[in-house]
């Protein structure tokens, strides 16, 4: 994952082919979808505008071509000009008497609907000799929809009435995202063009949401998500006999997946059936009777549909036909009740030692943080030493940090921790894209911190820490209502205690608490 670039889709634009054909090219071949590379440095071949987008479609073979004096031709379209190519033949009574033919070769013209000069594809009045852009022509005035047949819906070109939501009545989507917009005033329904090309079906039956056909209603209507049990405002599929209720784009959800908040993984399933269950990413309440994740090891690990399918927490695999790894997780091997060979330092055993003695000059090998007054292993022939937490650590976990599982390293040289930022060179656990020093790996969920009286999650990522009043990536969250206390990792495990050379008396963290409750 790109670090501080973030690519945002429509379902319906992320599943479309990424190669199109278009009725604009001559040369047999087809268009590529690919990321614009020269913003603002081309035109497009459709329409004739400049292309400031960041996702383009493009002609390798007509771009090739040599044109004069060194110059290449170039066939570059906007994402929507390509997705949505004009129709060959149109018919604008309110524009004009004749029907529109769309020319597939560029001139210099003068469009007779905003009288702007323009070079590129037009439609024309073989009639009567005039011609249109594109733009102000490739959209009919109106348009007949299953989804509203009461009243035809009109081509809205200018901002979304003060009367209506502003969005889409199927998608949800802002209007304002839409190049135009089809309206009915009598009936207060828009839809952009997304839902006019490509609308959600209207009775669609797939097993894998409903036993029975399901019927799209396409409304302004309060309901809970049958599917993945979170709240909707407008166009569920409905099956009244079974009083089901669902997204319109409640579908494709994968079977079985790893999660970034899970040791194990979490497989779907229509009815949660855990009484006041929590999910354990969002931490909100979930509706028992409605479907969602849960783990068939832990069974009050559940989770909202939508939650485990976030980019940031699963890693986007089907694994409903994988065997899931059944790799040993233990770092050591038990000799007696206070023995172990860890795997850090199979030369030698290890023994706990928990008398409470204060060690003041000791660094655990793992964490590197002073042992002091806590439970440790020692090794029974060197100076080997590991905190008792440390040394129970698994040699494989999953973190927030990353969608890949962790690896336990422990070599001894420098990282830099993906959650906290800071520098380490103890013992670490390590993935393809994300470092992390023992400590960080080590917080488990609910986090309780001496400073708020209340635990904290992981749930989102970035915050600005209460703490040092920097933004982080990667923070922890109190999910109380009206509670906003965020601390990012490096202040979340700053020592309670601690010793200085100058004094020699322990040094505590004093923590000044603030929160609305």
């Amino acid at each position: 994952m790109a670090t501080g670039v973030t690519h945002v889709f429509h379902k319906t634009c992320a599943n479309n082919t990424y190669n199109i054909a278009h009725p604009s090219q001559t040369c047999d071949n087809i268009l590529n979808h690919t990321y614009n590379f020269n913003i603002g440095g081309g035109r497009c071949a459709g329409c004739g505008e400049k292309i400031y987008d960041s996702l383009i479609y493009i002609c390798n073979k007509c771009v090739l071509v040599p044109l004069r004096k060194g110059r290449f031709g170039s066939s570059y379209f906007h994402f929507n000009c390509a997705k949505y190519p004009p129709s060959e033949v149109i018919d604008v009574p309110q524009h004009h008497d004749h029907k529109l033919k769309l020319e597939m070769v560029k001139s210099c013209f003068s469009c007779a609907t905003c009288g702007k000069d323009s070079d590129g594809y037009s439609y024309k009045c073989h009639e009567c000799d005039l011609k249109f852009h594109v733009n102000c022509e490739k959209h009919p005035a109106e348009v007949t929809h299953f989804s509203h047949p009461l009243h035809p819906l009109k081509l809205v070109k200018v901002e979304p009435p003060a009367y209506t939501d502003k969005k889409c009545r199927l998608c949800g989507e802002k209007l304002a995202n839409s190049e135009v917009f089809y309206h009915c005033s009598a009936c207060n329904f828009s839809l952009d063009l997304q839902c006019i090309f490509y609308p959600p079906k209207q009775n669609p039956h797939d097993p894998n949401i409903h036993g029975h056909q399901l019927t799209l209603m396409p409304k302004s209507i309060s309901f809970s998500c049958t599917s993945c049990g979170l709240k909707g405002d407008r166009s569920p599929y409905v099956c009244l006999p079974c009083d089901f209720t669902s997204h319109n784009d409640c579908s494709g959800f994968p079977w079985v997946i790893n999660i970034n908040r899970h040791d194990h993984r979490v497989s779907r399933t229509s009815l949660i059936g855990v009484v006041n269950s929590v999910c354990g990413i969002c931490r909100k309440n979930m509706d028992w009777s409605c479907g969602g994740y849960s783990c068939k090891r832990c069974p009050t690990s559940v989770f909202h549909t939508k939650c485990v399918t976030r980019e940031d927490v699963w890693d986007g695999k089907e694994m409903k036909d994988e065997p899931e790894e059944e790799e040993d997780i233990l770092p050591f091997k038990v000799i007696d009740e206070n023995t172990i060979q860890h795997v850090s330092h199979k030369e030698h055993n290890l023994r706990l030692d928990k008398s409470g003695i204060f060690i003041e000059e000791r660094i655990c090998e793992a964490c590197v943080y002073p042992i002091y007054h806590h439970s440790f292993y020692s090794c029974m022939s060197c100076s080997f030493i590991l905190h008792e937490s440390c040394a129970y650590l698994p040699l494989w976990k999953r973190h927030v940090v990353s969608n890949d599982r962790h690896k336990y390293k422990y070599w001894d040289y420098f990282i830099r921790c993906t959650a906290c930022g800071l520098f380490s060179n103890g013992f670490r656990y390590e993935a393809m894209r994300a470092s992390l020093d023992l400590r960080c790996a080590s917080i488990t969920e609910p986090f309780v911190h001496k400073s708020h009286p209340h635990p904290l999650f992981y749930t989102s990522p970035r915050g600005i820490c209460i703490v040092c009043k920097k933004e982080a990536q990667h923070v922890l969250r109190c999910v109380e209502d009206d509670c906003e206390y965020i601390m990012d990792y490096k202040c979340a495990l700053l020592p309670y205690e601690v010793k200085h050379s100058v004094d020699q008396h322990s040094l505590f963290t004093l923590w000044r608490r603030r929160c609305r409750w």
